[in-house]
Formats: structure tokens, C-alpha cells, sequence
């Protein structure tokens, strides 16, 4: 599903999606799930009339991204990886369209949480709003199920659900196709969470931000440790949220800023 390949300075391949408008001028990062990759669009049409462009970065290890050395923080890994697309990105927009991108928006579904609010606190200036989609946080249980081989993002396994929605479970089936290369991007994703320094830094986080979700035990974990942050609405399966919150998290990430 991933629409490009980019070659970073050290030689690894990053697959890199877009969404939504390609000539928009507010960017969105799109933080995706374990396992997962871009590609996964929770709502089509609204995400193409949102006046938004929306890039995912695969994480190392997922998608059409290689993995990198292994003593590195998985979390402070794929930020150096951000920024150096981002700051090619916006290069290349300077120049050829004269487009100055501002502040970014950045969602974080599931475990893309960790790497969201982490983007949020490493750049308190270039990101304005964080929306987290049943974002999976960093508490001892959730440290102690990963650790013991439970899926990180077990609500992904409920694709099922989905069906109601036309299409969607189709198209979640098709990034979770898309995202498997063996299993070290997964491995990653549960060293995330263990980790001490992305966790230590979220009194950094000055954007505004909304937790997503159907359940208050994760939510609350980042509701908790980040000021700015605060719950917004009540959703009915922790497996569906993300398709049927869409239109609410692109309304909130192109308000007003």
C-alpha cells in the first residue's frame, strides 16, 4: 500500500504514503498501529474533503521500511526519520511551490501514540494539535502483556466489526497484509513501550490534544501526563473508533489554529 520509497542519509528505505489533498497546505502525520503501515485511509471521502494532506511514515521494520541498528530507541529512531523527511519535504515545497507548511497536525492510532506525543514533545513548535485513537499506553500492564507476546494492538484483530462501514474492513485487512515483514517491527513497537525517555519527555507536549476512544484505562495513562490533553467523546467499540471518529478527528485537526 505504500505509495513511495524515500532513501535517508544513511541508506535505509522508508515507505511513505499520502492522503487527502496533495496540494493542501496543512500536514498531518499519521502515526500508525502494531503491526501496521500507511495506506489505511479510515474514511475516503471525508478524508478527501478534509483540505488536509496527510503523510504515514512506515515505522522500521513495517511496510516498505527497513530496519535500522538495534541498540537505537525504536522511538528516537523513527523521529530522526521524521525529521529528516520532513525537513526534505519542506525544502522541496519552499522551492517549487513557495509553500510554507506551519504547524502540523499528528494522529496517533494504537501504539502510534508513543511515537505521536513523542513528535509532539521533541517539537513543541512545529506540532499544534495531537488527536489519539485508542491509543495504547505505557502502563505496567500493558508493558507486562507485550512483553509476554500479546499482540500490542489487539483491537486491530476485530476486523470484523468493521463491516458496517463500507469497505473498512477490507481496507484494514489490506494494511495488515501490507505491514508484515517478519516480526521486528512488532518487537520494536514493545521496546517502545518500555522505554523511559519518550515518557519522561510528554511535559514538553504544549499542543492541543484529544484522546479518542471507548475505554477510559489507556486514555487515561496519557490524559495523565500530558497537560494539554483531554477526552473527547465516548465511542462504542475500541475496534471501529478510528472509522467512526474519523470525521471528528479531521474536524479537530483543521480547526481554527
Amino acid at each position: 500500500m505504500t505509495h513511495h520509497v524515500v532513501e535517508l542519509r544513511d541508506g535505509r528505505q522508508v515507505g511513505v504514503t499520502g492522503l487527502g489533498d496533495p496540494k493542501a497546505d496543512r500536514l498531518v502525520l499519521f502515526c500508525h498501529p502494531s503491526p501496521g503501515a500507511g495506506g489505511f485511509d479510515p474514511d475516503p471521502p471525508a478524508t478527501s474533503t478534509s483540505g488536509v494532506r496527510i503523510i504515514t511514515l512506515d515505522r522500521p521494520g513495517y511496510g516498505s521500511s527497513d530496519l535500522g541498528a538495534d541498540e537505537v530507541s525504536p522511538v528516537d529512531a523513527w523521529l530522526d526519520d521524521v525529521d529528516e523527511y520532513l525537513e526534505s519535504i519542506e525544502r522541496t515545497a519552499r522551492t517549487i511551490a513557495d509553500t510554507d507548511f506551519g504547524p502540523i497536525g499528528v494522529v496517533g492510532w494504537g501504539v502510534g501514540a508513543v511515537y505521536a506525543v513523542g513528535l509532539a514533545a521533541r517539537h513543541p513548535e512545529l506540532v499544534d494539535r495531537v488527536a489519539l485513537v485508542e491509543p495504547t499506553g505505557a502502563s505496567r500492564a500493558r508493558r507486562d502483556a507485550a512483553a509476554s507476546g500479546d499482540a500490542v494492538d489487539a483491537r486491530l484483530d476485530d476486523a470484523p466489526a468493521l463491516n458496517r462501514f463500507a469497505g473498512a474492513s477490507d481496507r484494514l485487512e489490506l494494511m495488515l497484509e501490507s505491514a508484515r515483514r517478519g516480526d521486528g517491527g512488532e518487537a520494536l513497537d514493545r521496546r517502545a513501550l518500555n522505554e523511559k525517555s519518550w515518557a519522561g519527555s510528554l511535559t514538553n507536549v504544549s499542543s492541543r490534544t484529544v484522546t479518542i476512544s471507548s475505554d477510559d484505562s489507556d486514555p487515561e495513562w496519557y490524559l495523565r501526563r500530558v497537560s494539554t490533553a483531554r477526552g473527547f467523546g465516548t465511542w462504542s467499540n475500541a475496534a471501529t473508533t478510528i472509522v467512526e471518529a474519523w470525521p471528528v478527528v479531521l474536524r479537530f485537526l483543521t480547526a481554527k489554529r
